[in-house]
Formats: structure tokens, C-alpha cells, sequence
């Protein structure tokens, strides 16, 4: 018996997180999924944008101040491309 399934060849990586807030009262998640081909063009582009902010570490919103603001935003206009 044959299949009309049609099953794509591409493959996908997905990248989540979560944060939680106020004791677990709020939960949010987050993701992207990115085409595999395109991984290590991503990559660059996120250690580009990470030397140039000098944001080497993990970041989380509690540490979002205005001393560091203008550097998140660089973060988010990168991921928002």
C-alpha cells in the first residue's frame, strides 16, 4: 500500500527558554526555530552582535538597566530580524 505522505527533508533546530516570575505565579516561554542550513550564519551573526554589545554572559531580563539598555535593545533588534 503506497503513501502520499510528503515528509520534508529539511530539518529544523529549536531553541527555547523560560522565565519565571513572582514564585511561579507567571511562567513565560520563549523560542525560535531556525532552518539547519542557516545555524552557523546565525551564529555569527549572534557572536557579531555579542562582541559588539560585549555581552558574553547569560541575559536575563532582571539585569536589564539603564546602563546595559541600549545593549539589550541591540540583543532584541538582532533576534527580531
Amino acid at each position: 500500500m503506497g503513501s502520499n505522505l510528503n515528509i520534508s527533508k529539511d530539518l529544523y533546530q529549536i531553541i527555547c527558554d523560560e522565565s519565571r516570575q513572582t514564585k511561579d505565579k507567571f511562567m513565560i516561554l520563549g523560542g525560535i526555530i531556525i532552518l539547519n542550513d542557516n545555524i552557523s550564519i546565525v551564529e555569527k551573526k549572534m557572536q557579531k552582535c555579542r562582541e559588539e554589545t560585549e555581552m558574553f554572559g547569560e541575559l536575563k531580563w532582571s539585569k536589564v538597566s539603564n546602563h546595559k539598555f541600549d545593549e539589550y535593545k541591540k540583543f532584541i533588534d538582532f533576534s527580531l530580524k
